[in-house]
């Protein structure tokens, strides 16, 4: 990647997001939401070293947020920034300040027929797996980096007729990181769609084609080219026949050489609706990778949700990262589970989601499960992440709740020379003061664990008082 198309897409973006802004200004609603967070926290292992080398220290943070929405009649525009200022007793000299940032616009250029996306982001990511993984900002760390992020997608959409839909997209997204050791990614994408979802007809059809590329700034790039038209029969109001059959054609550098693989793609399967709310569907087929699957479910009750999935695709860290960015919240800060660190290379990623919902009156529980395999397609090598987790929140009074949370993780790195199990338990107290201010006392356990005793070892806990006020 050359500076030329960073400094572009940088420019890209900028523009979509003035004009969003502009014509959100000019006929829109506004809502801008400032806010305050401020805390105090013990923490018994800053460092994330092994036992009988901890070292505590004691931590202020103050930071200020800003949110800022619109919503116009042909724009809507959305700006989510956090200054994390972080101060520690005993270790100063490692005071720090992060930023996070999430911006989104989408305007249409011209009615019913010409759009476009932008999205702007910074955050912070794990560098390796195999160091110490700080879960969050405070802990001190050199295995932490900050991620710029940025997008356009420019696209056509309309009616063609009473039945047809079109859509064509081209999307461009860019990745730096602050770190010079890790490498700048871009990806280039470009979609084409012609449907008839606007009929009434018990056979839907879609014409699909995707093309994208991965460009990392070092290392070899790979494409992804791919064909078909799926089927969608229902012979009745809950029963469907699902299929598609197709071609694509995958390349990826290796040096001065290229490896292609390229055939033909089929899948068959079945989607059952017994209510409206409910759906399960089920796909079976091949592609130039092998065999391969994949399964949606959701189901709603009066007390349960039910929700999960399987699906079998290529990606890149870039890929995975801009489909991660699009909260309006800021939480979690460090890579979420089962995400890759960075890397240039493209990997076939299996992902398996399981999520369940139980509601009461005064109380809520959730419980998850996630698989991440991931085996990359230059070096052969494989990876397995797989985790759960569980939580319970319990509002035992008009203005006051318990919440509970146990995060558990296996990890079966590139190399499948190391097991690691990394567990996360919280606890925390929370009471409404007002209507616009919230305060929280929180007690955190984290540790890692490993089948090789010479790997980083460690436990952390930690306790937090703090204080949160939205303007």
């Amino acid at each position: 990647m050359n500076i030329k198309v960073t400094g572009f897409l940088r420019a890209a973006v900028i523009l979509i997001l003035g004009y969003s802004l502009n014509k959100v200004a000019v006929a829109g609603n506004w809502e801008i939401t400032p806010s305050f967070y401020v805390s105090g926290s013990h923490n018994d292992n800053i460092f994330l070293d092994s036992p009988g080398s901890e070292q505590s220290d004691k931590i202020l943070q103050v930071n200020p947020a800003v949110l800022f929405q619109g919503q116009g009649q042909r724009a809507n525009f959305s700006f989510l920034y956090e200054m994390q200022n972080i101060f520690y007793s005993t270790n100063s000299d490692f005071n720090d300040t992060f930023h996070t940032l999430n911006a989104a616009a989408n305007g249409e250029l011209i009615a019913d027929f010409f759009y476009i996306d932008a999205t702007a982001g910074r955050m912070q990511q794990i560098i390796s797996r195999n160091a110490v993984i700080p879960v969050d900002n405070v802990t001190i760390s050199s295995n932490r980096t900050d991620v710029n992020l940025a997008s356009v997608s420019p696209y056509f959409k309309t009616n063609l007729g009473r039945n047809m839909q079109t859509e064509l997209r081209y999307s461009r997204s860019w990745l730096s990181y602050e770190n010079d050791s890790l490498s700048a990614q871009q990806n280039k994408t470009v979609t084409a769609e012609l449907n008839n979802a606007l009929s009434m007809n018990r056979a839907q059809w879609k014409l699909y084609y995707t093309n994208r590329k991965f460009e990392p700034e070092l290392g070899d790039d790979s494409s992804f080219e791919r064909g078909y038209i799926d089927i969608n029969y229902a012979f009745s109001g809950q029963l469907a026949f699902l299929g598609s059959l197709g071609r694509e054609n995958n390349e990826y550098g290796q040096g001065t050489f290229t490896r292609i693989e390229k055939g033909s793609t089929w899948d068959m399967g079945f989607r059952w609706n017994p209510v409206r709310e409910n759906t399960i569907s089920l796909r079976i087929g091949e592609r130039v990778f092998g065999k391969t699957k994949r399964f949606d479910i959701n189901y709603v009750s009066r007390r349960w949700t039910f929700g999960g999935g399987y699906n079998e695709e290529f990606r890149n860290n870039l890929g995975t990262l801009i489909r991660n960015q699009g909260s309006t919240e800021i939480g979690d800060p460090i890579i979420g589970p089962g995400d890759p660190v960075p890397t240039t290379e493209a990997f076939l990623s299996k992902g398996l989601d399981l999520r369940a919902v139980r509601e009461y009156s005064r109380t809520s529980f959730s419980i998850s499960a996630y698989s991440r395999k991931r085996e990359f397609q230059v070096s052969g090598d494989r990876e397995v992440i797989s985790g759960g987790e569980a939580g319970i929140d319990w509002q035992f009074q008009k203005r006051s709740s318990l919440e509970l949370e146990l995060r558990i993780q296996n990890q079966e790195l590139r190399g499948g020379q190391y097991n690691d199990d990394l567990l996360v338990g919280n606890i925390a107290l929370v009471r409404n003061i007002s209507r616009n201010s919230t305060g929280t006392l929180a007690f955190r356990h984290y540790r890692r664990d490993s089948s090789n005793s010479t790997r980083n070892i460690y436990r952390q806990n930690q306790v937090t008082v703090d204080l949160k006020v939205i303007f």
